[in-house]
């Protein structure tokens, strides 16, 4: 009962607290004459990835790898295939040419790295290191742009309720944060109730769970047609999944990789952010037809993964 109960806390915050982080973000983001771009791949998207961090960092420190690691590759397989394939079936998402020529070729890039360099089972201090070095790196780029954006589309309006905003957003974040440990940690206990394997619930309840905030968020973003922030959000959250949380948590606690993640759920991984850049390359957007190509992959492999469950 009380994991029920968790699970309806939890949806609620994580609703309000997408509500909020959206109003507060874009509002910043128009007063500081920052491209919504820019606000999604980094402020939305920390704000979003932080019940990943904080689930993976303490399953970490509890020895359970499998569902550190298969929270943060369940999350990314989530955000591509049900947050922008749910999304993109309200409202077609426009790509913009910086997403293209910058953002997806970086994504496709660490998500190679990741791969690479977990493919002798662990993500060691070195390893770590190298993540956490690389989206700094990243995220010094991204922001060191921001100077050179064109300051046209300020809103001058918006510029006295600054702290408004400010509040508005850490108020939507910390509602992020409780909601998605609420979630998880509701799920969960639902999930063991069943006897279900550590690791598939990492994939899919858990990374499910954490993945609340992205969902909401982005479905928000599209029905107030915020679309730069919809789609900078799922990106720049891959990102921070891989580079920052792994990449952060592996420095202080050198993580396993099971071996079924090395050998279908990586490349899995790899092979939706190639159909990702594939639909942004040829059509410049992701349209409803492939929201909903998105939608039916994703429910096939979570039917693969039940069946190798019960079977």
């Amino acid at each position: 009962m009380i994991g029920f109960i968790y699970l309806i806390v939890g949806v609620l915050l994580l609703y309000y607290g997408a509500e909020y982080l959206i109003k507060g973000g874009s509002s910043i983001a128009l007063a500081a004459g920052v491209k919504k771009i820019v606000i999604g791949l980094t402020v939305v998207a920390f704000g979003t990835s932080l019940p990943e961090f904080v689930v993976s960092f303490f399953s970490a420190l509890k020895k359970v790898d499998s569902v550190c690691v298969g929270n943060v590759i369940g999350s990314n397989i989530i955000n591509i295939l049900l947050v922008l394939g749910i999304a993109s079936i309200i409202r077609p998402i426009n790509s913009s040419r910086r997403v293209i020529t910058l953002d997806i070729p970086f994504l496709l890039f660490l998500t190679l790295l990741f791969i690479f360099i977990s493919r002798d089972g662990k993500l060691s201090r070195i390893d770590g290191v190298i993540l956490f070095a690389i989206f700094l790196t990243y995220m010094i780029y991204i922001l060191s742009r921001r100077k050179s954006e064109n300051l046209a589309d300020i809103d001058h309006n918006t510029k006295g309720n600054t702290l408004k905003y400010i509040i508005f957003t850490m108020g939507g974040l910390l509602g992020l944060i409780i909601g998605g440990n609420f979630t998880v940690r509701g799920a969960v206990k639902v999930a063991q109730l069943f006897g279900i394997p550590e690791l598939f619930i990492g994939l899919t309840i858990v990374a499910l769970g954490t993945s609340l905030p992205e969902l909401f968020t982005s479905i928000l973003a599209i029905i107030r047609k915020e679309q730069d922030i919809s789609l900078g959000n799922i990106i720049g959250s891959n990102l921070f999944n891989i580079a920052f949380i792994l990449g952060f948590i592996a420095i202080f606690n050198p993580i396993k990789v099971e071996l079924s993640v090395i050998k279908f759920d990586n490349l899995f991984m790899l092979s939706i952010t190639i159909l990702l850049a594939i639909f942004l390359y040829t059509g410049g957007k992701i349209s409803r037809f492939e929201g909903i190509i998105f939608v039916l992959i994703y429910f096939l492999y979570v039917s693969k993964l039940i069946v190798e469950v019960t079977g």
